[in-house]
């Protein structure tokens, strides 16, 4: 199965995960510790997306911190001596090249030495929230994430490309995914140009389209 669109961070931050060749994306669930420990250690968290608002530079850049444009280097010094920033650790995914620092429910990866990707994750973003901020999707992708012994689970991503932005949604069980106006945001995430395009990608366990209003999306 391809692990391009709803990977790309959950072994970096929570756990050690193998990752398949073609992308570079994990997923990790968060937990209610992690929502308690971001809410308690950063206020602006309160509005996930009024803190990515922070008019510091135009999206995909995120407190002057650019996926592709940075370098790895220059993130961490702006990382560091950032007042809104809080909590950091260091993260490294064994076998991938990635490494990774994480600053409460803020993610920055790192691959040969510049910026990968920026994620946040959100607690009470929903759809209606994200397309009045960033309008229609150029693409709605929905995967498929079969198990062994489990059920079908689905997921769907919204996909910005001139901003290099992904929006991944909470996985429900079934190959139908009801987007609705309170569906809730999983994942924010700022990708750099290569990753865009894989994210962007058909392969197995992806079916792609576009934005057709609220409704049931179907894996065909």
């Amino acid at each position: 199965m391809r692990n391009s669109l709803i990977l790309l961070f959950c072994a970096v931050f929570i756990v050690g995960c193998s990752v398949a060749s073609k992308p570079t994306q994990i997923v990790f669930p968060p937990t209610q510790a992690d929502w308690s420990r971001t809410m308690e250690a950063n206020k602006l968290h309160k509005d996930e997306l009024e803190f990515l608002s922070v008019e510091t530079c135009a999206a995909p850049c995120f407190l002057e911190i650019t996926p592709g444009v940075t370098s790895e280097s220059e993130a961490r010094v702006i990382i560091s001596n950032s007042k809104i920033l809080s909590n950091c650790t260091e993260i490294r995914a064994a076998g991938n090249g990635i490494s990774g620092i994480r600053c409460d429910g803020i993610g920055f990866l790192f691959r040969e030495k510049a910026v990968l990707a920026i994620s946040v994750t959100p607690r009470n973003t929903t759809a209606e929230d994200i397309i009045q901020k960033y309008g229609i999707p150029d693409k709605v992708n929905v995967i498929l994430s079969p198990l062994p012994d489990s059920p079908i689970r689905s997921s769907v991503v919204f996909l910005y490309n001139q901003l290099r932005l992904q929006i991944n949604f909470v996985e429900i069980d079934g190959p139908e995914y009801l987007i609705a106006p309170n569906t809730l945001v999983l994942r924010i995430t700022f990708n750099d140009v290569n990753e865009q395009e894989l994210v962007n990608g058909s392969g197995d366990g992806i079916s792609t389209g576009v934005w057709k209003g609220y409704g049931v999306y179907e894996f065909k």
